[in-house]
């Protein structure tokens, strides 16, 4: 939480660079403009394994419930998910993950806003776009958040060299 709120933490660095995550909007059916940011620590995928699913942001929530249609999911609130098995299950490592989760979510909740809301939806990116927008705050900001950890580094390089696909493996 600290890594999160206090000075110098994700908060700051990621609205310092984008800006706000939410604010006024001139769309009926949002939530009011001062909202506060909930962290929701939830078991996602019950499979007692961190890294499945680990971390999301969905601008649905960004919505009044009206109890039906595509806003009867909607918990009416700004919030960010993280799974709670990578949070208990792998230790220091995990915490470290979560921290560049909590980025990388905050990227798209301030593109939703930024984009989406407050441009429109035809200035909303394209899922490739956000995503990698969002995966470029993630790994500038964890080295900043921890100089001992990055995202890149420590996490997505080794994937990569170590990511074998069936095509790649030869039939016996």
């Amino acid at each position: 939480m600290q890594n999160y709120v206090g000075t110098g933490g994700v908060y700051d660095m990621v609205t310092g660079i984008g800006g706000p995550f939410w604010g006024a909007v001139n769309v009926t059916g949002l939530i009011g403009a001062s909202q506060p940011i909930d962290l929701v620590v939830a078991n996602f995928n019950h499979d007692s394994r961190p890294y499945s699913t680990v971390g999301y942001f969905w601008g649905i929530n960004n919505f009044v419930n009206q109890g039906s249609g595509a806003t009867a999911y909607s918990n009416a609130d700004l919030s960010l998910y993280l799974d709670s098995e990578t949070l208990y299950l792998a230790g220091t490592v995990g915490m470290k993950t979560m921290q560049t989760v909590m980025e990388h979510e905050s990227t798209h909740m301030q593109n939703f806003y930024r984009r989406d809301m407050l441009m429109g939806m035809q200035y909303a990116y394209d899922t490739w776009l956000d995503e990698m927008s969002a995966m470029m705050m993630e790994d500038w900001v964890s080295f900043n958040i921890d100089p001992t950890y990055n995202s890149v580094r420590d996490d997505r390089f080794i994937s990569y060299l170590t990511y074998i696909t069936r095509a790649a493996i030869p039939a016996v």
